[in-house]
């Protein structure tokens, strides 16, 4: 497939609108080239996990198929073909992609109608739905609890990979935590600002993009650091705990500005998969919490979040420190179960207590408990 994906880009450099000129005869691999490319306007992510479904599922089984020729029967095969060798949840994502092609192939007018029809997209959501249900009562078997998350700082305590854990406190994923240089960090500010990360992205998924500058470590490495987040709106500055700023000011003595703070023992850059293999999975076996299967680097992003909401921190102001667009996003996604014994001890409803017994407003008040509890409620 590498040589004649190769030549048909060759043909769309000498005649760029050629390449779907006879779209109604046009193979899926013909019209996957310009789809791949429109997709390198999105996030890095986005288009690694859009390009590799392709790579990987779609092209393998439609790359010679006439694009307004696949019809449903074939799709039904496809999905049941996927689903036996990889899981419906895999599947999912699969056929998420591929609706997605097929939309922007009816938008530019190269396909009349989008083949995946109503009835098999409602029967991948029904085997979606029953999966996560088996997953979530295999997670909530091990539930996490807010003594989890304290055990994992005492056991980082000064350890080689202890900033790595303080900068996911300062709600960083785990590549942006890995891709902090150290003239990122400000000490006279107390600030670290956020604008690169570690990725481990195949190298051939990247040639020829956007995505891939000078910033990849070295030709045969598959290891890029670069200078974009997933978001635009990931790009931030945070300002430090007073802890960080300490730990900080050690490790970044007669460093070079462009040195990442944290790296492997060999100097190389540590990807998000080196660490959780190096450092994350041995932390969780050590403290017996490795059954726990909700326990992930990603998931102190959502600790974060909800107990900063409980303490009565502005909702909207953590979720821009999470790097999100819109709080509705942090809102659907960032409420992990997890056990705290003052969420039995608190009750939610306590200032409906003035309401009903008819005593002063707040603003009459000088009750900075009273406020609180309001605070909680938002």
């Amino acid at each position: 497939m590498g040589a004649e994906k190769k030549q048909i880009e060759l043909d769309a450099e000498k005649n760029p609108s050629g390449i779907v000129k006879d779209y109604k005869n046009a193979t899926l691999l013909v019209m996957s080239i310009p789809y791949l490319e429109s997709r390198e306007t999105k996030s890095i992510g986005n288009y690694i996990r859009v390009k590799g479904h392709f790579d990987r599922y779609i092209l393998p089984n439609f790359k010679n198929k006439v694009v307004s020729k696949i019809n449903a029967n074939e799709l039904n095969t496809f999905e049941k073909k996927i689903t036996k060798s990889n899981g419906i949840l895999v599947t999912r994502e699969v056929f998420v992609v591929f609706t997605a092609f097929f939309h922007w192939c009816v938008k530019k007018k190269w396909l009349t109608h989008n083949p995946i029809d109503a009835d098999l997209r409602e029967r991948i959501k029904d085997k979606r739905d029953k999966a996560l249900d088996k997953k979530k009562k295999l997670e909530n078997e091990y539930p996490l609890a807010t003594h989890d998350i304290e055990r994992i700082y005492e056991y980082a305590k000064g350890r080689r990979e202890e900033i790595v854990y303080h900068f996911m406190a300062h709600t960083c994923r785990i590549g942006e935590a890995v891709g902090v240089k150290i003239k990122d960090i400000n000490i006279f500010k107390k600030t670290v600002k956020l604008n690169h990360q570690v990725q481990s992205y195949p190298k051939h998924m990247l040639e020829g993009t956007s995505f891939l500058s000078d910033y990849s470590i070295d030709k045969n490495s598959s290891t890029v650091v670069l200078n974009q987040l997933k978001t635009k709106e990931s790009e931030r500055t945070e300002k430090l705990l007073p802890e960080t700023v300490e730990l900080l000011t050690k490790l970044i003595v007669d460093k070079d500005p462009d040195e990442l703070i944290f790296t492997t023992k060999n100097g190389t850059p540590c990807t998000p998969d080196n660490f959780r293999k190096r450092y994350w999975k041995p932390m969780l076996r050590k403290l017996g919490i490795d059954h726990k299967i909700k326990l992930t680097p990603h998931v102190m992003r959502g600790y974060i979040f909800s107990k900063g909401v409980a303490s009565g921190q502005d909702s909207a102001l953590l979720s821009k420190s999470l790097g999100h667009k819109n709080i509705s996003t942090t809102l659907q996604s960032y409420f992990p179960d997890i056990e705290d014994e003052d969420r039995n001890t608190v009750n939610p409803l306590k200032h409906m207590s003035r309401i009903i017994n008819n005593t002063p407003t707040i603003e009459d008040t000088d009750n900075t408990e009273d406020i609180r509890s309001v605070n909680n409620s938002n």
